[in-house]
């Protein structure tokens, strides 16, 4: 998957999951190409659905922030392969700086086969100054 980055960014964490950092008060704009491994083709996406669940803990835990296809946090493409995830500066001014939980980030296709792109630790870093 190639990708583009506003206020969120991940990082390889050494054990098999995948830190997710956000900043309080910057808005995500982040998108990726979903593409075929072997010949590098953008994968038709159309019908698919996808979800950017944040909670406080893996079991019983609260949630932090919770982007869909159906509130528009998560935005599906067509024939073109593109995913994106999208959350306005004002929105994620309202987390709380410093705060952790963990992540899952999953793609459900039209078939209803779901997919975990990525899922691993995430945290919430003060608002950049200006």
């Amino acid at each position: 998957m190639a990708s583009s980055i506003t206020g969120m960014y991940f990082k390889d964490s050494g054990n098999g999951d995948i830190q997710c950092n956000v900043y309080k008060g910057i808005s995500i704009n982040k998108d990726f190409t979903i593409t075929n491994k072997s010949t590098g083709a953008a994968i038709d996406v159309s019908g698919w659905s996808g979800q950017f669940l944040v909670k406080s803990k893996l079991t019983g835990g609260t949630t932090i922030l919770d982007l869909t296809s159906a509130n528009g946090g998560i935005t599906i493409g067509t024939t073109d392969g593109k995913i994106g995830i999208r959350r306005t500066a004002a929105n994620m001014a309202a987390l709380t700086a410093l705060q952790t939980g963990i992540y899952a980030f999953t793609l459900t296709k039209a078939s209803g086969e779901k997919w975990l792109v990525r899922s691993g630790g995430f945290k919430v870093l003060q608002e950049l100054p200006e």
